[in-house]
């Protein structure tokens, strides 16, 4: 019997996944679909493979079918990359480092240089790891290079308060507070009520904060949001920033149709669980990954970005697709390289990709539609978040994250267990004790992946139930029959 075929008849000793925000099955469609295209390479070489799939459309449909997924304008503004940080880190990059350039170029034009140009990087409470470390080093590396005409400075847009949630150590829910963030933009929030984000070894920077100072919504050159974090079930208001920094951008344009803020969202856990519109977010850039909710293969993501910045924005780092060539011998016998950027989002491509992956993430969102579409899986995955939610709140010494019961979360459910190590629960629960016993598969989200939530909640390693529109009632009442006789076995021995 064919593998797959093993895997999808197993009964005994079943497991059920409880961690598609970390990386959901795919269908069996999906797994044909790169199977098919391995079959093809086989028979025609992998060049030639490739070439058929471009000119019947297959490959052009996975463009098509992320467009439509997250309603951008056009295909073109679709990159396929290899991962949600592969494409947030290709856009970050790009734009911090047009921002630097027009930034310098300022500089050397101002006639009376007394002190360096300021440049701010808000950034979201809920914010990945991965992407603050990429923003602080950025930073860090910038102003010890050229700090002297630009210095950059990363602050965190306030959250709104805690006041109804199950742990009473988190001071803040970890979502922006709208009201916060429309002050900053007009100016009238002192930097001394913002907390600062920097290296640890960046103590001796030459600060510009002072405690009557406010911050200048001009310095502000790029706002970073996760819209939903790997920790916790709560959503960013993202449409609603998007509106502030389309507003602001309006106010503050002069001769140049090019936006003062850039607006990078990272959508990884968003897109495939939530209904996610790019036009309403009004984001200049999002990154996703098709391996969480979109139940695509692994290795595989896209980047969108608007058609209006890739006409200026370039890739810091590219290849002979992203930037064709052409070349000449000029007047002193030389030659000279010429290069023309791709045109749209896919000047953020290499050369080099896994086709039958790419083909993979156009299945997965092929099936999403088939399984009745976003906004159905969206609700259908909020209803059994829910539902484990209220059960895991009547299992004794299991404490809900960010928990919050004035705001609607998604499908990500993390909790503790008073006494016990969150990787010990999520061993004990995807064990099984006897031939016929469940098996869950959940996650631990270390307190590092969230580094300013973590630290601003005192929070803990969590243990992280992720629930998709597959997952079952029956599966949710056997997991809380399960934890719950974990939880009183480890107790009785204590």
């Amino acid at each position: 019997m064919p593998l797959l075929a093993q895997c999808l008849s197993l009964k005994k000793n079943q497991l059920h996944f409880f961690n598609n925000a970390g990386a959901s099955p795919s269908a069996p469609k999906v797994l044909e679909t790169i199977h098919a295209h391995l079959q093809l390479e086989i028979c025609e070489g992998g060049y030639g493979a490739a070439n058929t799939v471009k000119e019947d459309g297959r490959l052009d449909h996975v463009y098509s079918a992320v467009a439509n997924l997250i309603n951008a304008s056009s295909p073109m503004e679709v990159a396929l990359v290899e991962s949600a940080t592969v494409a947030w880190t290709r856009a970050f990059y790009s734009m911090a480092d047009y921002v630097l350039e027009k930034s310098l170029l300022e500089f050397k034009e101002t006639p009376l240089k007394s002190a360096p140009l300021e440049r701010v990087i808000l950034v979201s409470e809920a914010e990945y790891a991965a992407n603050i470390v990429a923003i602080v080093k950025f930073c860090s590396d910038q102003n010890r290079r050229y700090g002297e005409f630009v210095q950059w400075n990363v602050y965190l847009i306030p959250s709104t308060k805690s006041s109804d949630c199950d742990d009473e150590e988190e001071s803040t829910t970890g979502i922006i507070d709208v009201g916060d963030f429309r002050m900053i933009l007009a100016g009238s929030v002192s930097l001394s009520c913002i907390q600062e984000v920097k290296l640890g070894n960046d103590n001796d920077k030459k600060g510009i904060k002072s405690a009557d100072k406010l911050l200048d919504p001009s310095s502000i050159a790029i706002v970073c949001v996760t819209h939903i974090p790997t920790n916790s079930g709560i959503i960013n208001p993202v449409c609603e920033v998007g509106k502030l920094i389309e507003d602001y951008n309006m106010k503050s344009r002069s001769a140049s149709s090019k936006p003062q803020i850039f607006y990078l969202v990272d959508a990884c856990q968003s897109v495939g669980q939530i209904a996610v519109d790019v036009q309403e977010m009004r984001a200049h850039a999002i990154s996703a990954t098709g391996r969480k909710y979109l139940r695509g293969p692994r290795g595989t993501g896209f980047l969108y970005m608007v058609n209006t910045l890739t006409d200026y924005i370039c890739p810091i780092e590219v290849d002979h697709v992203a930037a064709p060539i052409s070349f000449r011998i000029d007047e002193s016998g030389g030659l000279a390289i010429d290069i023309k950027y791709s045109s749209g989002a896919r000047r953020f491509e290499y050369f080099e990709s896994n086709i039958s992956s790419r083909l993979g993430l156009g299945a997965a969102i092929d099936h999403l539609n088939e399984s009745g579409g976003i906004c159905k899986i969206e609700s259908q995955i909020k209803d059994l978040a829910s539902k484990l939610r209220k059960l895991l709140q009547n299992i004794d010494n299991v404490v809900l994250f960010h928990n919050h019961k004035s705001v609607e979360l998604c499908g990500i459910v993390t909790f503790k267990v008073r006494g016990i190590e969150s990787y010990i629960i999520k061993e004990a629960m995807a064990t099984s004790e006897s031939v016929d016993g469940d098996r869950f598969e959940l996650s631990v989200v270390p307190r590092t992946s969230t580094p300013i939530d973590s630290s601003n909640t005192k929070t803990c390693d969590l243990v992280r139930a992720s629930l998709t529109y597959f997952n079952t009632d029956d599966e949710i009442e056997r997991f809380g029959a399960k934890l719950r006789c974990f939880i009183e076995d480890i107790h009785k021995t204590v």
